[in-house]
């Protein structure tokens, strides 16, 4: 399933959209620095596993860890299927959030997964 997930600098998980590409475009499209402020006052999500967790379940990102954990900033993890046409509102919305991601102070990144 085509997925996002937004964590604070800290690496504490603030959100998770997972199944619905749609309802993940929509929330992408809303990303601002006023929502993120709001989202980063609310206690993280104690059921969700933190981004260096997340960054473990990816050998690919693991020689990464230090980078992708540094720098304070909130951090994208996009989980998407680049040719499943069920993913194709998020997959949009991320390139639209591409031109963003620096003011809203976000790193991102992009897992690439294959439909079963």
């Amino acid at each position: 399933m085509p997925a996002i997930e937004l964590y604070d600098p800290d690496g504490h998980p603030l959100y998770f959209g997972a199944g619905d590409a749609t309802t993940n475009a929509t929330y992408l499209d809303k990303l601002t620095s006023a929502s993120l402020g709001a989202l980063a006052k609310h206690p993280p999500l104690s059921d969700k596993p933190s981004l260096r967790e997340t960054i473990e379940m990816y050998p690919a990102l693991r020689a990464e860890e230090a980078t992708l954990t540094s720098g304070g900033r909130f951090t994208l993890v996009v989980r998407t299927y680049p040719n499943w046409k069920q993913a194709l509102p998020q997959g949009e919305a991320v390139k639209r959030l591409t031109d963003r991601l620096p003011k809203l102070h976000i790193r991102e990144i992009i897992i690439n997964l294959n439909p079963g």
